[in-house]
């Protein structure tokens, strides 16, 4: 802390930031309790979804009547789901090039890397989403 007092003495930062950088504040350890919570409750979540798959996918099929109405919806649902996330995906990847461009022209400091993080966690929120559709889909038509 030493150290910190020199620089203090030399700069225009005040104490209390550079305090909170060599001491992190008490909402740190909210933060990191709040996201460990968040993150049992999703493990949770996800193995109550398996479960429910588990069991759905477990039931008998029903009779041939059924499996042949059964059939053509699963086809028209694979179809959709192709060209729709065709689109989407298209879409997505225009969006993450705007952001990206819009983040490293007007960003300021650290832009460069503030273009790249908001762009890459935008394509996975999106990449994410496609893939719980995916697997609803798939879990519904079956």
């Amino acid at each position: 802390m030493e150290d910190v007092e020199g620089l203090l003495a030399m700069s225009s930062v005040s104490r209390a930031a550079v305090a909170d950088v060599v001491e992190p504040s008490s909402t740190t350890g909210q933060v990191v309790w709040y996201l460990s919570w968040l993150l049992v409750v999703c493990v949770v979540m996800l193995a109550f979804a398996a479960l429910l798959v588990y069991w759905t996918q477990s039931q008998p099929e029903g009779s041939s009547d059924m499996q042949d109405v059964a059939r053509p919806i699963r086809q028209g649902a694979a179809a959709f789901l192709k060209v729709q996330y065709s689109t989407i995906a298209l879409l997505a990847v225009c969006m993450a090039a705007l952001i990206f461009v819009g983040y490293a022209l007007f960003g300021g400091a650290h832009a460069n890397m503030q273009a790249t993080l908001t762009a890459g966690a935008f394509l996975l929120g999106g990449s994410c989403s496609a893939a719980s559709g995916a697997i609803a889909m798939w879990a519904s038509v079956r």
